[in-house]
């Protein structure tokens, strides 16, 4: 995560890529790590941001990881958006009583992504990314 980048954290194991993928096509270089253990070790050091946590982790519920870094100081202002699984109405539930800025549903649409990206980083978007899919991720 460069210093002179715009440090983008993504937390997912089964969307990170296309998750990645889609920040991609906006022009932005997120980082990458599958699971909260190895965010959680990232973020004793680097301040992102912005956070996207997918609620579907294996090793820690995505809800959970994003109060213990709401409860961080230096982390407790960081925008975080966290993905939950439309079907899955407990989680969602959960997500929606958590710390989380924004939530989304997958499987996710471009559109959401990025308007929700936008608000948080308070700037415009690269103009190649005006027509990304606004079809949903459909390798869930």
């Amino acid at each position: 995560m460069g210093a002179s980048k715009t440090q983008i954290l993504v937390v997912s194991e089964a969307q990170g890529r296309n998750i990645r993928y889609a920040l991609a096509t906006f022009g932005l270089e997120p980082t990458l790590v599958p699971n909260a253990e190895l965010a959680l070790s990232l973020l004793k050091t680097v301040t992102p941001d912005l956070l996207v946590i997918d609620a579907h982790l294996k090793d820690m519920r995505g809800t959970v990881l994003c109060d213990r870094v709401k409860r961080v100081k230096r982390l407790s202002e960081v925008p975080t958006i966290l993905f939950v699984n439309e079907a899955d109405d407990h989680m969602l539930a959960d997500a929606r009583m958590s710390r989380a800025d924004d939530v989304l549903m997958l499987p996710f649409s471009a559109r959401d992504l990025r308007s929700s990206v936008k608000h948080f980083l308070g700037q415009s978007l690269p103009a190649s990314a005006a027509h990304e899919s606004e079809q949903p991720s459909d390798l869930n």
